[in-house]
């Protein structure tokens, strides 16, 4: 048994940890908003602008609507105020939805007691659709991906919910020139869906979401700033697209094979590389494409992580293993 005294810093221990992990989600929820708004701020200096136009009250109208963001993302939200955010989502003004989304965001992003089935059974999964479409409302479309990115996450039928009302095609708009913060979640929710099912994964490909999913890694290379995170959500879902039995369209996934040399290349995390490598499979089922990755120079880093890796990750190891199975039967 713990004495007072044990039990008191054992408190103590749990309060600092739960402090610190609110300073971290709100960290994120800071960066992910500065990404949209600087996106935001740009495309107005793009847009041509004359004498008469009310550019200025655009501005004044953003300014007023960040600040109220900022006051949304500070408070804190509980599953019991979960009826009252539905209110504010099916609200027709504009302050009320965004408290409203954010609000459910918060609250289904907790491990425990996450409100998936009241989201759908209240029907709001229309709605938070209908907010992802408004390009014109970026906070909006972003908090509205992440809260049904963590739908996403739920149960069969709970991720069926969104499939059925046209959700895979609507996150793959959000892989087309949008802020990163959004495209992030639509790789998230992407990758989610896909391990799933298998047919969900090939209506993804269908979709072309693997070949933009390329280009948005392919822009943003692992060295770069505030990659870590990209590369991370992207890899896994990447992987989430290239395996699954019976195995996916080979011709639909040799797109990711740059990608994924280059994450096995560069890439240090060892989950980051379980993905790679572990998608790098069933790519090189096809002969000509095993030659290709040989080639390419990754092997002896390979080699390397196959030596140094078992006990850190076993799923590395045996990847690599696959790997050069296939590769002893393409010489041989």
């Amino acid at each position: 048994m713990m004495n007072q005294s044990q039990a008191k810093t054992s408190t103590t221990r749990d309060n600092e940890f739960s402090l610190r992990r609110k300073r971290e989600e709100y960290t994120v929820e800071i960066r992910q908003h500065k990404r949209v708004e600087e996106f935001t701020q740009s495309r107005m200096r793009r847009q041509p602008q004359d004498e008469n136009s009310a550019s200025r009250q655009d501005l004044e109208e953003l300014e007023k609507m960040k600040k109220h963001i900022d006051t949304c993302l500070t408070r804190t939200f509980t599953v019991n105020d979960f009826y009252d955010l539905a209110k504010l989502i099916n609200s027709e003004d504009l302050y009320d939805q965004h408290l409203g989304v954010i609000g459910l965001r918060k609250i289904l992003a907790k491990k425990l007691d996450m409100p998936i089935q009241d989201v759908i059974d209240a029907n709001l999964i229309p709605r938070l659709m209908s907010f992802m479409k408004q390009d014109e409302h970026v906070h909006l479309q972003l908090e509205a991906a992440w809260a049904l990115t963590n739908v996403a996450s739920g149960n069969s039928l709970q991720t069926k919910s969104i499939i059925e009302k046209g959700g895979i095609p609507l996150f793959v708009t959000l892989l087309k020139d949008r802020p990163l913060a959004i495209s992030e979640q639509a790789i998230w929710a992407l990758g989610n869906i896909a391990a799933e099912s298998t047919n969900y994964r090939d209506d993804i490909l269908e979709e072309g979401a693997l070949d933009l999913l390329v280009e948005i890694l392919a822009k943003n290379p692992p060295s770069g700033s505030g990659s870590k995170k990209l590369w991370s959500c992207g890899t896994w879902a990447v992987s989430n697209l290239c395996r699954g039995k019976p195995a996916p369209n080979i011709a639909k996934i040799l797109v990711a094979m740059p990608i994924l040399l280059r994450a096995v290349q560069e890439e240090k995390a060892p989950e980051v590389l379980s993905d790679a490598i572990w998608a790098l499979v069933p790519i090189s089922d096809r002969k000509d494409k095993i030659q290709d990755f040989l080639e390419s120079g990754a092997v002896p880093d390979l080699s390397l992580i196959h030596i140094s890796e078992p006990t850190r990750l076993l799923s590395i190891s045996y990847a690599v293993f696959c790997l050069k199975k296939k590769k002893r039967k393409y010489k041989g």
